[in-house]
């Protein structure tokens, strides 16, 4: 995420998740690692285009998987492996791959998301009207793991929202308004179970005072005077879109939330904090996510800045682009390098690196064109005016492991409560 522009771009996060193998010398007991990779958020495992891995410094070795699990075992001396995986959209004619670069000791159960989204071939549509907003102005009303539509008012109460067939749930969220010295949050919420075999009509009222929320603020710590972005949301990992239960004002340092008691929860649910501050037009940033259920006031603090990084590209062969990454020592228990070309949508290359599979503070994009049935199509192009690098450091409260497993799970509130991911990045412009 360009922090100049688009900051949110760039945020939690991303999404890479694994584990696995090394060799260069023999090794009596080697370790035997299932990958897990599945195709869409919280899905069932399924089989990706292309999966490899590479033992210590070792050849890359192509995988076939199971239903969604790969075997392999790691030789390595030092347990030093890496993992890659080849996720295609047909329809926008570009592959994201996602390379991990690890020890077992750090990173032993790996596991995958391809985040393209999932278009159901098949809608429902709920719809109706809004009443009784008591003291707020405006509406939220969104369906599990669909879109949602903002914006029925006292003066035009109707929503309609569209949703796949099966058992959904739908959110409300009766939203207040800026105030003179108040940010937007949710005063009132409802939450129904929907059985959408056909439309749906279904008129929604705020009127019973049940629908109350629990007022909380979330105080930030350690922004400076950089620009600062921050909400809170009811999150489920199966959605795309989580509703605001409360969002910052432009230059404050907290905000107030609406939040959601754990008995109206389900068990994945969660209220997820947010707050990101950057620095305009110098592509660097800070970001903090905790995860947690029950409705609190907390307290999010930044990491410091991330020195300079430099990415410079490696000497091409033919088609193949390979980039370096180079950055000051900063304390972290994982890397994310990221290289993208914003102005076609092309091919997104993205890594986990873990500081035990690091040789000092620079990180290579491999060289995959020999592995065994890779496509020339996946690999990253030549710097354009438009390609961009990223790398973030991040710590989490969690083990390694254990923090990207559930990164993999997009968080499910039973399991993240209490997670507090922290990062801080760097945007580089390529070929420019």
């Amino acid at each position: 995420m360009s922090f100049a522009t688009t900051p949110r771009y760039w945020a939690v996060a991303p999404a890479l998740l694994f584990l696995a193998a090394c060799t260069s010398a023999p090794v009596l007991n080697p370790t035997t690692v299932t990958l897990e990779t599945r195709l869409y958020r919280t899905g069932a495992p399924q089989n990706l285009p292309w999966v490899a891995y590479q033992d210590g410094d070792g050849r890359w070795q192509a995988l076939s998987g199971q239903g969604g699990r790969y075997a392999f075992s790691v030789r390595d001396p030092g347990g030093r492996y890496a993992l890659a995986v080849v996720c295609t959209n047909p329809a926008l004619q570009n592959a994201r791959i996602q390379i991990v670069h690890a020890t077992v000791k750090e990173l032993s159960t790996p596991a995958v998301n391809c985040l393209f989204p999932r278009n159901s071939t098949e809608v429902r549509t709920v719809s109706g009207k809004v009443s009784h907003f008591g003291d707020a102005d405006w509406a939220i009303v969104q369906v599990t793991g669909s879109g949602s539509v903002d914006g029925p008012e006292a003066a035009n109460p109707g929503y309609s929202v569209e949703a796949g067939p099966g058992s959904q749930r739908l959110v409300a969220l009766a939203q207040r308004r800026y105030g003179h010295d108040t940010n937007p949050w949710a005063s009132r919420a409802l939450l129904k179970n929907l059985e959408l075999s056909d439309n749906l009509s279904l008129d929604l009222s705020f009127q019973d005072p049940a629908t109350q929320t629990q007022p909380h603020t979330v105080t930030l710590e350690g922004a400076g005077g950089d620009a600062v972005i921050q909400d809170t949301k009811f999150h489920h990992p199966a959605n795309v879109y989580n509703p605001d239960l409360g969002s910052g004002l432009r230059g404050a340092s907290s905000h107030l939330y609406g939040g959601i008691p754990e008995a109206w929860q389900l068990p994945e649910d969660a209220h997820m904090a947010y707050a990101e501050a950057y620095v305009p037009g110098e592509g660097r940033g800070r970001s903090t996510t905790t995860t947690f259920k029950a409705p609190r006031d907390l307290t999010l603090v930044l990491l410091p800045h991330l020195g300079p990084v430099e990415v410079r590209p490696e000497a091409p062969a033919g088609s193949l682009a390979r980039y370096r990454f180079t950055w000051e020592p900063y304390a972290a228990d994982l890397y994310f390098a990221e290289v993208s070309d914003l102005a076609t949508g092309g091919n997104r290359w993205q890594a986990l690196v873990t500081p035990g599979w690091l040789r000092g503070a620079e990180y290579h994009t491999p060289d995959l064109s020999a592995a065994p049935g890779w496509n020339p199509a996946w690999n990253l192009s030549p710097a354009s005016p438009r390609s961009m690098a990223r790398l973030e450091a991040v710590r989490a409260s969690r083990s390694v492991n254990e923090a990207v497993q559930l990164s993999a799970l997009n968080f499910p509130g039973h399991l993240a409560d209490g997670l507090v991911w922290q990062s801080a990045s760097r945007v580089v412009g390529l070929g420019q």
